[in-house]
């Protein structure tokens, strides 16, 4: 399954708040650090605070803040808000015929099963996977 790099900029825009949480940064030193276009951040940015993932604090120390803590934030609440609408895949139209609609239970059936297993992945998974990629310090 492929992800919409809508859904990959904003998860690393969640992780980079998670990182900092519960401090408000602004969505330019994200890009900056993280290499991330602004217009197209600022963009993921809004829709995420429409759907209430992250909220906005406006002015001097001002910024994007997780609502709520990664462990709290499922897979599926990012797709849902950022990824384009999968129900379209569907067919769902009144008169199907027999393989219309058989194929249409199986899509269902998959989308149901999909959906089930991003509720199941929080985003502090992705804060383990961070910590861990980065624990690994070399000396010399």
């Amino acid at each position: 399954m492929k992800f919409s790099k809508r859904t990959r900029y904003g998860l690393q825009f969640l992780l980079h708040l998670g990182l900092q949480w519960p401090r408000y940064i602004p969505v330019a030193d994200v890009c900056e650090k993280e290499n991330l276009p602004q217009k197209f951040l600022e963009a993921v940015a809004a829709d995420l605070r429409k759907s209430g993932l992250v909220k906005v604090k406006r002015g001097a120390g001002g910024g994007y803040c997780l609502s709520r803590s990664l462990k709290e934030i499922s897979f599926f609440d990012v797709t849902e808000v950022l990824e384009p609408d999968p129900d379209s895949v569907t067919n769902s139209p009144q008169k199907l015929s027999g393989n219309e609609k058989a194929v249409d239970l199986l899509v269902n059936e998959v989308y149901a099963g999909v959906k089930s297993g991003l509720r199941d992945v929080s985003l502090d998974r992705l804060l383990a996977l961070y910590q861990k990629d980065n624990s690994i310090l070399y000396y010399i």
